[in-house]
């Protein structure tokens, strides 16, 4: 979440309107997929343009116009509780028994979905598309394979959904017909770019560089909202430099300068002006301190509501050691029962991209540099690769972890009561000591 797939949408259904094409949008949300069939009625009737409706009336007027001919009058009254008509309910639908009546709605939805889908519409942008319940993608996923039409979904990943595209987007009979795109973390030189350009200065503070692209993990969201967040509290304070007219040398002078430049990031860059705007950290500011923003706490409150009871357990210990930590140091704070779970619930906490393994010689991106040269919003740097998961067996041999996202381990910490954590801290000093 964050990443910028709404954007790409929302740019390319602007894109297909400017060019003529009616554009049908569908955004879902998590709430859809515990709502049978939630998907497919929105999405029919956004096509059918029954949005746009006023009253009852309308919509039946609409669906009647746009339905002749696709499913026989008499089953009209099938769409009652679909779209919120009310159309008479004929003889033979009431003759029906349950089943027989559940098999004619089924076969409704497809019909209707079918003549939504091959309809002049030019393009279909589905938001969310990891959200689509079971029930609708039961319907559709036949459907998608009979149609021509041009349809633009976007998906992230750790959902059922998006394996069954990717297998799909790998599959030789259909590679051709469905593009599968990656949206990576943006690098660490555009997260410092970016924030430049957020804050209208061109030089930023190298602490401040450096907690964003941690606690970022470079997705542009969660950049803006801790951006938001540190303006909001007062965090961050803006002057203005000028290389011109230089001052009197004096002691006093002299020290403030050289305060200056241990808190900026970097002398100028050649573009910047002589009276550029540059950020620094109010005096006193400790960044590590910062509380998460509440929307990103949630997204990550989101993501341990969907793991094991287990493993979402494995994870609250761990992030009470921090970012990075040992399986030994980790085995040592379990309590007892969940101790013989450690080594399956790590492995699938790896293969989910939440923790990864590192290197005997690998220095954790949250202690490198972000940059060997100045923070400034000239500068083009490549960014602090993270390798790929590695696999374990079974028997791992003792080893250090990482949190992929730094941002859930640190709302995983927060879920302590404050003297939990205390013994907690205790106990993982005494194993060091």
């Amino acid at each position: 979440m964050g990443c910028g797939k709404s954007h790409l949408l929302a740019e390319l259904a602007s894109l297909g309107q400017d060019a003529g094409h009616r554009v049908v949008a569908l955004e879902l949300l998590e709430i859809d997929t515990r709502q049978p069939f939630s998907a497919i009625h929105m999405l029919m009737a956004r096509a059918l343009g029954l949005q746009d409706c006023e009253s009852r009336g309308d919509r039946q007027r609409v669906l009647k116009t746009k339905l002749q001919g696709t499913i026989e009058e008499s089953s009209y009254c099938l769409l009652n509780d679909i779209f919120g008509v009310k159309f008479p309910i004929s003889d033979n639908v009431r003759e029906m028994d349950e089943t027989q009546r559940r098999l004619e709605l089924h076969s409704t939805r497809v019909k209707v979905l079918e003549k939504t889908l091959t309809g002049d519409f030019g393009i279909f942008v589905i938001d969310n598309a990891h959200f689509i319940d079971p029930d609708s993608w039961f319907i559709m996923s036949p459907v998608l394979q009979k149609v021509s039409l041009f349809m633009v979904m976007s998906l992230a990943p750790g959902y059922e959904i998006t394996e069954s595209f990717r297998k799909a987007a790998a599959d030789n009979a259909t590679s051709q017909k469905i593009t599968y795109l990656h949206l990576d973390k943006l690098k660490a030189s555009v997260v410092m770019q970016k924030v430049c350009k957020d804050l209208g200065v061109v030089s930023i503070p190298r602490d401040l560089v450096r907690f964003l692209i941690r606690t970022s993990s470079g997705i542009p969201y969660y950049c803006e909202e801790l951006l938001r967040c540190l303006r909001a509290n007062d965090m961050l304070q803006f002057c203005t430099r000028r290389q011109s007219g230089k001052a009197k040398d004096n002691w006093e002078s002299l020290i403030t300068s050289a305060a200056e430049a241990s808190s900026l990031a970097a002398t100028w860059s050649s573009e910047a002006r002589n009276d550029g705007r540059v950020c620094l950290l109010r005096p006193g500011v400790t960044l590590e301190n910062t509380a998460l923003p509440i929307p990103l706490k949630e997204i990550a409150l989101t993501q341990l509501d969907r793991m094991q009871p287990l493993t979402r357990m494995v994870v609250k210990f761990a992030a009470i050691i921090g970012p990075v930590f040992t399986t030994q140091l980790l085995l040592h704070i379990l309590p007892t029962g969940l101790r013989t779970h450690m080594n399956s619930s790590l492995d699938e906490l790896v293969s989910d991209n939440i923790l990864r393994w590192l290197k005997n010689t690998e220095v954790p991106e949250d202690v490198q540099d972000p940059t060997e040269g100045p923070a400034t919003s000239s500068q083009v740097e490549s960014s602090v690769q993270r390798p790929s998961p590695s696999t374990r067996t079974e028997e791992q041999q003792p080893g250090v972890l990482a949190f992929c996202v730094p941002l859930l381990q640190k709302a995983a910490y927060e879920l302590w009561p404050g003297r939990q954590r205390v013994a907690l801290r205790g106990k993982c000093a005494a194993f060091l000591e």
